[in-house]
């Protein structure tokens, strides 16, 4: 159990927090945070309020690195997959025959009559024509010989021409009685088969720039996810440090305070593991941080409280100490269990009562008291007695624990 009161002045005045502007505090725990909670006590009601409380421990955020590792090695993959999608997009080679006939810009035709039923590839093919295929080296140099033997062979007369088809082109073998000349050619469209192509491809053109616009949105997306799951797991890097260096501060207090019993220390050290408990509050006040546990059944008779002497003793507050479970259950006062709530379970306890004037009064092995009769004989412990060592000393001397 931990319990904390926090209050604020200036120059002797009582402060208060903005609601705004409220204050955060961060609580290093020496026990396993599962299962506990944590409350504020209304001090008009005189009752505990559970109030929110972030625990965070090594463990929660070494879980929070892996997740986090596992969304970063996704978005990446994402990343990967829309920069491979966007190269394939560009890098498209045309697949219809059809786009290919397209005419070359600067090309020059060849005019001549020719049936396309004589080359059954262009069979399916309407409003055809042929131009001379255009050097790949555009240089001046290339293009003035492309038009050097265009022109020879438009000047000569020619008493026959053939086409064929020669791997991805054709060939025209201009003929007479002194010579063959030959040019490369290919097929290209013309009038209305042109446009119809022109408008398809254009449409095409417009569709691979919305997919490339789509891609590159999700794309962009992905990195800034990226950046920012990058960021996350930095901070928690950071967190988990500092968590590390308070663990290891806590340690050596742990270790200073029990050195009679390293043993004992270091255990309660390793159960620490890193954990905090962070919480904001707007007003000061009291607050307790515990792990809920079950109370034990209410005693079945009324209770009266005496000394050997005969002296009935007005209970405020009264404590049971499990020996066994190591565990206290507070009745009266400000807790949320009243002294008619008051039991305790058959393990070996000790019982320790507060009256209406401060006095101290206790029971050890409570749960030997027989359940059939209601008055139960307590010892006093003289205010001057009343230091931490002897209420240890009174609550663990029926086991001897340490």
């Amino acid at each position: 159990a931990g319990m904390i009161e926090i209050r604020g002045e200036k120059n002797g005045i009582p402060v208060l927090l903005t609601e705004n502007k409220p204050m955060e505090v961060n609580l290093t725990l020496n026990q396993s945070p599962e299962g506990f909670k944590f409350w504020k006590l209304n001090e008009d009601k005189k009752q505990w309020e559970e109030t929110p409380c972030v625990i965070s421990s090594g463990s929660t955020n070494q879980n929070q690195l892996n997740l986090i590792d596992k969304k970063i090695e996704t978005q990446e993959m994402v990343v990967e997959k829309c920069e491979n999608q966007i190269l394939n997009i560009k890098e498209k080679q045309r697949v219809e025959v059809a786009e290919s006939m397209i005419p070359t810009e600067n090309a020059r035709k060849l005019i001549i009559d020719f049936d396309p039923k004589d080359y059954p590839e262009l069979k399916g093919y309407k409003d055809l024509e042929f131009e001379y295929i255009l050097p790949k080296n555009k240089s001046e140099a290339s293009i003035n010989e492309y038009s050097r033997r265009i022109n020879y062979a438009q000047n000569q007369i020619w008493n026959d021409v053939d086409i064929k088809k020669q791997g991805d082109f054709y060939i025209a073998t201009f003929m007479n009685s002194k010579e063959n000349y030959s040019l490369p050619i290919r097929p290209v469209l013309k009038g209305q088969s042109l446009a119809f192509m022109q408008a398809k491809m254009e449409d095409a053109a417009k569709d691979k720039q919305i997919a490339l616009q789509k891609i590159e949105v999700e794309k962009k997306e992905a990195e800034l996810e990226l950046v920012k799951l990058k960021k996350q797991h930095e901070n928690l890097m950071l967190q988990l440090k500092e968590q590390l260096r308070k663990s290891e501060e806590q340690t050596a207090r742990l270790e200073q305070r029990a050195a009679e019993n390293r043993a004992n220390a270091q255990a309660k050290a390793n159960s620490i593991q890193l954990a905090t408990a962070n919480f904001r509050t707007n007003s000061f006040g009291v607050f307790n941080s515990d792990k809920p546990v079950p109370y034990p059944p209410q005693y079945p008779n009324f209770i009266v409280f005496e000394t050997k002497e005969g002296k009935k003793i007005q209970t405020e507050n009264a404590f049971v100490f499990d020996l066994s479970k190591n565990v206290r259950y507070s009745f009266g006062g400000y807790f949320s269990h009243t002294i008619e709530n008051l039991g305790w379970f058959d393990n070996e306890s000790t019982l320790v009562i507060i009256d209406d004037k401060g006095e101290l009064y206790f029971k050890q092995k409570i749960n030997a008291q027989p359940k059939n009769t209601g008055k139960i004989l307590v010892q006093h412990m003289d205010k001057k007695d009343v230091t931490l060592e002897n209420i240890q000393s009174v609550i663990r001397e029926a086991t001897g624990i340490v």
